[in-house]
């Protein structure tokens, strides 16, 4: 059962809107403490209640706010705002931190253990539990304690790189959600001598997931400052089997799948930018319709 350790609240002038913070700790993560931090649009919530977003690397999901990591982040009060202005209903946010590669490589992954060539050995195996506890626990005290809506098809969930492991997972074994966002979904292969593959098609074998929504993105130049530690073929080599990947992925889905080139404001790389304009795609685009 989740606990709440700590609690912390901030206020910003509209149209900021509110950052809230929690400490949470649960037995299935193992931690004594999780920080999750939420945004409030400065919206009337419907009576049904807002939309809701879960993101995980939360530390990185807000460009203002308490708790955010320093560097550049996904932005996600800016793609709101601009759903928002499209229209669309606005959408709490809530973003779920994590700490490093480790605890994203024991929450996210499903084998006990991986032998990675870039980080030695790494203890996995949690993700089930770390579903469990973001459907079971989080879920329900984000519907407690806020005015979300407690319908499926206004739960969104989103993950990049490692953390779509997690998402996917998530959709699949707990449902409860009606979209789910893969951005850039991790790649990795093991130590030599083996130098398997590992990929969320890998993780999911043959899990079902035509209950839910799937929205995944890949840039063009994913595998640009990757390779050396992955793959001996080369940065175009990673970036075209990331993109092979998702496109497969997408046609096992039926997911609406955008990939993202090279210009003025992403690079088409494995990045927050790249994730930021993803979102921004999906959520807040004239390709929505609006709301009549």
């Amino acid at each position: 059962m989740t606990n709440v350790v700590s609690v912390s609240h901030s206020r910003e002038p509209a149209p900021v809107g509110e950052y809230h913070s929690l400490s949470l700790g649960s037995a299935r993560l193992q931690v004594q403490e999780r920080r999750v931090d939420i945004w409030v649009p400065p919206v009337v919530p419907p009576t049904s209640g807002l939309e809701v977003l879960f993101v995980l690397d939360g530390q990185s999901a807000f460009s203002r706010g308490p708790g955010r990591a320093a560097g550049p982040s996904w932005g996600l009060e800016d793609v709101v705002t601009a759903r928002v202005a499209l229209g669309l209903p606005g959408m709490l946010v809530v973003g779920v931190h994590t700490t490093g590669a480790q605890d994203r490589f024991f929450n996210f992954t499903s084998r006990d253990s991986y032998e990675v060539a870039s980080l030695g050995s790494v203890r996995g195996g949690n993700v089930s539990n770390f579903s469990k506890w973001v459907a079971q626990e989080l879920r329900p005290l984000i519907q407690e304690r806020f005015p979300v809506s407690r319908d499926a098809e206004a739960a969104h969930f989103a993950g990049s790189s490692l953390a779509a492991f997690a998402v996917a997972k998530t959709a699949v074994e707990q449902g409860g959600f009606g979209h789910i966002y893969i951005l850039s979904p991790g790649y990795f292969r093991s130590a030599p001598p083996e130098r398997k593959e590992h990929t969320l098609l890998t993780e999911l074998g043959g899990a079902d997931l035509s209950n839910v929504a799937v929205h995944v993105a890949c840039g063009t130049e994913e595998g640009i400052g990757c390779s050396d530690e992955q793959t001996e073929q080369g940065d175009a080599y990673l970036s075209g089997r990331m993109l092979d990947i998702c496109d497969s992925l997408a046609k096992r889905s039926g997911a609406t799948f955008i990939t993202l080139e090279p210009d003025a404001h992403c690079d088409g790389r494995h990045s927050v930018a790249l994730w930021h304009h993803s979102m921004r795609y999906f959520l807040a685009s004239s390709a929505h319709p609006k709301v009549a």
